[in-house]
């Protein structure tokens, strides 16, 4: 297992493409690139990227790749100590995760991109126009998919029923944020981590129906194996 990578997956997911690839029959491109982005890529992001792969690996989804950036990083810096010691503690490992700035090809690559902040969303929109029907922010998205929840289909369908669903009737702009918890108190990067653990929660649950267990059988039930 590769550090930092709770189900053992480089941050691309490049080293087990064509493995997945043979036993779902899908490529990355057909399962799609989830994008965390936050500010500094040393809190919020990481920490949304690393609590997704735990959980799409709970779920046993071939799941899309999974990776963050900063609007404006400490380039090459690991996640913040007092976040990495809420991971840690949690069973996750982050020691191996370097921040890194966004760049055009993660916006223009990304199926949907996901951010801290209502700011961040509108720096997205700004820089690149054309992803503002694929950018939500986290918690706006969890808002969004309880409405269309069972959405079938791949990453990309569920990302255009909520876009659909925001442009119906959209949620309440209060209470779209997660805070920015660095250098701030202990209570506040805890606020912070619950929040992600939450909503993240939710994302990958969603995401793991579009990204079903390649051993289920097509209707559901596992394959029974030797002695079942």
């Amino acid at each position: 297992m590769v550090p930092g990578e709770p189900n053992g997956l480089s941050r691309d997911g490049g080293a087990v493409e064509p493995i997945l690839a043979r036993v779902t029959g899908q490529t990355q491109q057909d399962r799609g690139r989830l994008l965390f982005v936050c500010t500094g890529n040393i809190c919020r992001s990481p920490t949304a990227e690393l609590l997704t792969k735990r959980e799409l690996q709970r779920l046993g989804s071939a799941g899309p790749a999974v990776t963050s950036v900063g609007l404006n990083s400490l380039a090459g810096s690991p996640i913040d100590p007092a976040m990495a010691s809420l991971l840690a503690a949690d069973g996750i490992d982050p020691s191996s995760f370097r921040a890194r700035d966004i760049t055009e090809a993660d916006v223009l690559g990304a199926t949907l991109i996901l951010t801290a902040t209502r700011s961040q969303k509108g720096e997205i929109a700004v820089r690149w126009p054309g992803t503002l029907t694929r950018t939500f922010t986290i918690l706006e998205f969890v808002r969004l998919n309880s409405s269309v929840a069972g959405a079938p289909g791949r990453l990309d369908d569920l990302v255009a029923a909520a876009g659909s669903e925001r442009a119906y009737g959209g949620v309440r702009a209060a209470g779209l944020d997660i805070a920015d918890p660095h250098l701030r108190s202990r209570r506040a990067y805890a606020r912070c981590y619950r929040q992600l653990t939450a909503a993240v929660t939710q994302i990958a649950d969603a995401i793991g129906r579009t990204n079903p267990d390649p051993a289920a059988t097509p209707d559901g039930a596992k394959e029974s194996g030797p002695g079942e």
